[in-house]
């Protein structure tokens, strides 16, 4: 039931259907243009042409579109880099969170290492051995009660045989004359100082 309910989690997710090879592709697809980026920088630098050419009005508007276009790249790559920077930081402390809610304690370097290899969700796979384990858990807690309730039931007959009053009179020795030729009997529910008391006049007697 709880395998059900996590493909159902999941089949509602916005991410149901993500796939790791387009992430790889988007990765590749961003290396690819910030190469080009960077050689199309590398030409306009050379269009400026040599340093003796470097004067005049025309070198002047070409130098200033070249210092735009380039701290505009460096500011997109900077922000670029920054965000990929959030975004790790960001994923890896959900991975600690998971790993937490899983009984797991993994560090920022494992975390790192986990993010690299794209395991993006390394404690998921757990979910269902740890329910398992918990439930066996549970049915042993609940077996070692019904022992416990069993055994609680059995002393508390024990007690009530032990402590239910008897008649002395019922086992005296009805032809004896007196009080000194009373026989003693140990049978349940007569106290410790009852049989006592019994046992030293049947003594006195003799």
């Amino acid at each position: 039931m709880v395998k059900d309910r996590l493909a159902e989690l999941k089949s509602k997710s916005k991410y149901a259907n993500y796939n790791q090879d387009d992430a790889v592709q988007i990765v590749v697809q961003l290396s690819k243009s910030q190469e080009e980026i960077f050689q199309n920088l590398e030409k306009l630098e050379a269009d400026l042409g040599d340093e003796i050419c470097r004067v005049g009005v025309l070198f002047r508007i070409k130098n200033t579109q070249f210092l735009v276009i380039r701290d505009d790249y460096l500011n997109v790559y900077r922000e670029h880099e920054e965000f990929i920077s959030y975004y790790e930081q960001r994923i890896m402390s959900l991975m600690k969170l998971e790993a937490k809610a899983m009984n797991y304690n993994i560090t920022d370097d494992e975390a790192l290492e986990q993010l690299n290899e794209n395991q993006m969700s390394p404690f998921v796979a757990n979910l269902l051995e740890e329910t398992e384990r918990e439930r066996q858990k549970l049915r042993d807690m609940m077996t070692r009660h019904s022992q416990l309730e069993a055994l609680e039931k059995s002393l508390m007959e024990v007690r009530d045989i032990t402590t239910s009053p008897s008649p002395v009179g019922a086992f005296e020795d009805q032809d004896a004359p007196d009080s000194s030729n009373t026989v003693s009997y140990s049978l349940p529910g007569w106290s410790l100082g009852t049989l006592s008391r019994h046992r030293w006049n049947t003594t006195t007697a003799a």
